[in-house]
């Protein structure tokens, strides 16, 4: 896990997908970053210690199934500052994404208001009583049928990105609520007869989509790698295409 320290008062810490940066109410199965932190810092680690953790509270929340960076504020003053940017839209969010197939347009935006369906956890369109979200979506390389893109948003809300992607024609792999489109399998990528008798597995746990970079006033660009599966996918997509 990787720890980067963007200010005196803010840390940026790696976020799998399948983990919550903090949990919300009702799942008690998904780990959370939050508590797991909490319970560290308790602890008092020497690599807590050396960094000068002693308080963390996060800034803003991100999709359980996406992966990326967590923002921690790392003093009380900190964090009433930067939730108070967060909440102003005062950061800017850069996501990418593989998907499976392109829309026609290869640059274009998404204004479509959300709205959580009663008693589901997920969102729908509600022109009359959504609230505004704004996506930029961007083709950034395509690979045979497949197609990379960068997305960019002033403020994520939950699900934001995976219902703006699917409404506008965009089936990021691993998508299941707004779509179904699978993530492909380790025999996608093999030669006919090389995966014989073997169990399939998924090339990559989650949705394929990553939160890459944050820019954020008097800071500047915090950059967070790719997790190492969802690189090595969009490396396998690109050596079985590129080499047909």
């Amino acid at each position: 896990m990787w720890i980067r320290r963007a200010a005196p008062d803010l840390v940026f810490i790696e976020k799998p997908a399948g983990i919550w940066i903090e949990g919300i109410q009702g799942d008690q199965a998904s780990p959370e970053l939050t508590r797991a932190l909490l319970h560290e810092i308790k602890r008092a680690k020497p690599e807590w210690l050396r960094l000068g953790l002693e308080y963390a509270r996060p800034i803003y929340p991100l999709d359980l199934e996406i992966s990326g960076g967590a923002a921690f504020a790392t003093q009380p003053e900190g964090l009433a500052k930067y939730r108070n940017a967060f909440g102003s839209e005062q950061w800017l969010f850069s996501f990418v994404g593989i998907a499976h197939g392109a829309p026609a347009e290869l640059q274009w935006e998404s204004a479509l208001p959300m709205l959580q369906e009663y008693g589901q956890p997920r969102m729908r369109v509600s022109h009359r009583f959504g609230k505004k979200a704004a996506t930029a979506f961007i083709q950034l390389e395509q690979v045979g049928p497949y197609t990379l893109w960068q997305m960019k948003t002033s403020y994520p809300r939950p699900h934001q990105l995976r219902l703006h992607a699917a409404e506008g024609g965009i089936r990021l792999l691993g998508e299941e609520l707004y779509l179904e489109e699978p993530m492909p399998i380790g025999a996608d990528f093999k030669k006919p007869g090389r995966w014989k008798g073997a169990t399939p597995t998924q090339e990559y746990t989650g949705i394929a989509l990553h939160l890459q970079r944050v820019d954020v006033p008097e800071i500047g660009a915090v950059d967070f790698p790719w997790p190492k599966r969802l690189e090595g996918l969009w490396t396998k997509i690109k050596k079985k295409y590129k080499a047909q």
